[in-house]
């Protein structure tokens, strides 16, 4: 049941307050589809890269290989997949069965989470006294990012930002630690079990709340064990696309580039305000 996985309001608001996130703990059949899930987006990585590189990544949907082996100003060394429920590949790609299996596993596990994503709307609408609920419950909302880091030798694999989007769980790490937060002026281990999935604001989220909550700024740095294995991980964003701003990328560009480390956290609505355009 979600009732006995959540936090209370007052509680999730002072984990907000003292580092920035709270965590939820995994209902236990959520848990189990976990695992099936997981294993579908290892199996997909393990495809030939020409045949995962044949679907397209557009508007947010998609595959997209970021082989810094191959283009050395990348950022980033990853794979990335972002699935919407009900995300369909073109038909004349003839999907293979890892592929279909892949996203039939995703749109159980977003139906299955849908309970929890419209209990954490309504605690974040108790804490900050704004219309939250409307986006948590609309699976709609929900994108998945699947992340496979490969094996590399650089200190830090996803460098510091916030997200964009409402708010985010940060659902698994096949490998122990490596997410931080930068949080009282130092970059911290973000700290939940096995059996727990973190939630934190991001910059629409800290917009809606009129500056109430505070887009977390996090990386995740490479450790032994991700050097010579690589690190697969799982975050899903729930996005507002009914709230009538959106973060100005075109005129501000990526959120690396607008804010150092916390910058975000003392701007008044005044201000923070203007990085937002009308969506429409």
């Amino acid at each position: 049941m979600v009732t006995k996985t959540h936090k209370s309001s007052e509680a999730t608001k002072v984990d907000f307050h003292v580092k920035g996130f709270s965590t939820i703990e995994y209902p236990e059949r959520l848990k189990n589809l976990l695992f099936f899930f997981i294993e579908a987006w290892q199996k997909f990585c393990e495809q030939p890269t020409e045949l995962k590189e044949r679907i397209p990544f557009i508007k947010g949907k998609g595959y997209e290989n970021k082989d810094k082996n191959r283009n050395p100003e990348l950022l980033d060394h990853k794979e990335k997949f972002h699935i919407t429920y009900g995300y369909e590949l073109p038909l004349h790609l003839k999907p293979t069965s890892t592929e279909i299996h892949l996203l039939l596993v995703v749109n159980k596990f977003i139906n299955e989470f849908m309970p929890l994503s419209e209990k954490v709307a309504e605690i974040l609408q108790e804490v900050t006294g704004h219309g939250f609920t409307r986006h948590g419950n609309n699976k709609k909302n929900l994108t998945l990012r699947l992340l496979h880091y490969y094996p590399q030798d650089e200190p830090v694999l996803a460098h510091f930002h916030p997200d964009k989007g409402g708010h985010t769980f940060h659902l698994y790490d096949s490998v122990p630690g490596g997410l931080e937060s930068f949080w009282n002026d130092e970059w911290k281990p973000m700290k939940f079990t096995e059996g727990e999935m973190a939630i934190f604001p991001g910059l629409l989220g800290q917009q809606l709340s009129q500056c109430q909550l505070r887009a977390l700024c996090h990386r995740v740095v490479s450790s032994e064990e991700s050097k010579k294995y690589g690190r697969y991980s799982v975050v899903l964003f729930c996005d507002y696309p009914e709230h009538p701003y959106r973060y100005n990328k075109e005129q501000f560009g990526p959120t690396q580039e607008v804010f150092s480390p916390g910058g975000n956290y003392k701007m008044l609505p005044l201000d923070f305000n203007k990085l937002f355009t009308h969506r429409y």
